[in-house]
């Protein structure tokens, strides 16, 4: 990909930490807080039968291509993905890949939806 192609702004989110309700302070137990953003474009996956029913359950998956950053090696499948400009909540599926072994794009399979 160019950069022309990225065309989207997405804000990666990682639980902070919390508090467990008897004052003890939790790691990764708080509400979600931005880590960093990253350019990128989603490509809605083609394929077989599983990909097919993940649709029909309103769970569509994608391939997030985006512009990699320092922090985008510590997304795990803990964090969640959101669109900036629709405000469109995608949780990671995938750990990341560098397809094209140059470290300047990053690909990750992530999937409609919020983290539970």
């Amino acid at each position: 990909p160019g950069a022309g192609d990225l065309r989207g702004l997405y804000s990666f989110q990682k639980r902070g930490d919390g508090d467990d309700g008897l004052g003890t302070i939790v790691p990764g137990i708080g509400p979600f807080a931005e880590v960093f953003k990253a350019a990128g474009r989603l490509a809605p996956m083609r394929g077989g039968e599983g990909i097919t029913a993940g649709r029909l359950e309103g769970r569509q998956p994608f391939f997030l291509t985006f512009r990699s950053h320092p922090s985008a090696r510590t997304v795990t499948t803990e964090w969640q993905i959101v669109d900036t400009r629709t405000g469109t909540i995608l949780k990671v599926k995938s750990p990341i890949s560098d397809a094209d072994m140059k470290n300047a794009y990053l690909d990750m399979l992530v999937q409609e939806g919020a983290v539970e």
